[in-house]
């Protein structure tokens, strides 16, 4: 912006930095998109491992953990009830994957502001330094929350 007299042009805000991203953060965060992939195949416990990972990546609020805390574990909850209310083995990959999907929706909801604080005020503007791939994050993830879905189905089975 041109420097003018008159001080009610001139900007004032050009070195605000609400955070320091320059190098403070040991690894990028992952794309909030991409916590769909282990949301569907994993279902909502790995969807939940993932994204609390993730917004301590992006440094979201204090009060954003526990909002993704609280829908995940509510679907997860609710998929292998379900899963066994319909008479499904193993929890019933479909009804987990669903409710995967249907926790998403509110947990990258959640990040979104911090991605975008993040994203505003990245170093730099190539994607691939910006994000972190987050594929072998998830085939792991995804395989632990397997097989505690499992395991859960299996508890629940009992009680019911």
């Amino acid at each position: 912006m041109p420097r003018t007299g008159d001080a009610l042009l001139t900007p004032t805000l050009t070195d605000h930095r609400p955070r320091d991203y320059t190098g403070s953060i040991e690894r990028p965060p992952w794309r909030t998109g991409s916590l769909v992939y282990g949301a569907i195949l994993g279902g909502p416990l790995a969807l939940l491992i993932l994204a609390l990972f993730d917004a301590g990546r992006l440094r979201a609020p204090a009060g954003t953990a526990q909002r993704i805390a609280a829908v995940c574990v509510a679907c997860l909850v609710a998929s292998v009830t379900v899963a066994r209310l319909l008479g499904l083995d193993a929890g019933g990959r479909l009804v987990v994957g669903l409710f995967g999907l249907l926790a998403f929706v509110p947990v990258r909801r959640s990040l979104l502001p911090a991605d975008r604080i993040r994203a505003m005020y990245a170093p730099d503007d190539d994607e691939a330094v910006v994000y972190e791939s987050i594929f072998a994050v998830t085939v792991g993830v995804v395989f632990f929350s397997l097989l505690v879905t499992v395991l859960l189905d299996a508890i629940v089975g009992e009680v019911l």
